[in-house]
């Protein structure tokens, strides 16, 4: 392992973050995390929801340590593979320099945040989830980052749906490729809404198509 890329903490101050990114993000977040602590919007303050994460930790805490144990040896098993898959994709556009932020987390989602450089993933999934969510999102770094320095998109442009369609798409099938599901154990699936894209961007990707290529015919045409 030449290079670190992954800074894995456990972080009470970052279980709060996620908490309350994820509960303002769409769709069933915030009523399944409500639902998983068992209180009501009203009631909610940073205070109670930091109450809830110690006394977690109070009962927890040995076991999220020795899950994290795992989860950093699978991931440093992988992470050169990771690394020399990227740079074919990204070239020179590839590493945070101070790396990235990945917390086990009590809250059950995966949680990927750009401003902190922060992934999140539930601390109970087991080893193979966990990291191929870690690679999924990390790619998802590394994709925005290449095309906004290399295309440099207006805001709008990089917040857009196609971009967020596409960015989902590519993801899916760089893990579907043999090489990276024989490593990570996991096999990538699109969302619904995503199928005919994802079999489109296939055909470019198996007929030799570049990033550059795929970004330059699905965004920026």
């Amino acid at each position: 392992m030449d290079k670190k890329i992954i800074n894995f903490k456990i972080s009470k101050q970052n279980e709060v973050f996620a908490f309350f990114e994820l509960a303002n993000q769409s769709g069933d977040y915030k009523k399944k995390l409500f639902s998983f602590i068992d209180l009501r919007d009203e009631r909610l303050t940073k205070d109670i929801v930091s109450a809830i994460i110690d006394d977690f930790y109070k009962r927890e805490e040995r076991l999220i340590e020795d899950e994290l144990v795992k989860i950093k040896k699978s991931w440093y098993d992988k992470q050169n593979f990771f690394i020399n898959e990227s740079e074919k994709i990204f070239k020179d556009i590839l590493i945070f320099q101070d790396g990235v932020i990945a917390s086990p987390s009590i809250w059950p989602f995966f949680g990927r945040f750009f401003d902190k450089q922060l992934i999140t993933f539930p601390y109970n999934k087991g080893s193979d989830e966990a990291v191929f969510v870690i690679a999924h999102e990390y790619l998802h770094f590394l994709f925005y980052k290449y095309i906004y320095e290399k295309f440099k998109l207006s805001p709008e442009e990089m917040s857009s749906q196609r971009m967020w369609d596409f960015s989902e798409v590519i993801n899916v099938v760089i893990q579907n490729k043999k090489s990276w599901i024989e490593i990570f154990k996991v096999k990538a699936r699109p969302y619904t809404q995503h199928i005919d894209l994802y079999k489109n961007i296939s055909k470019d990707w198996e007929r030799g198509g570049s990033m550059d290529d795929l970004i330059e015919k699905y965004i920026i045409d």
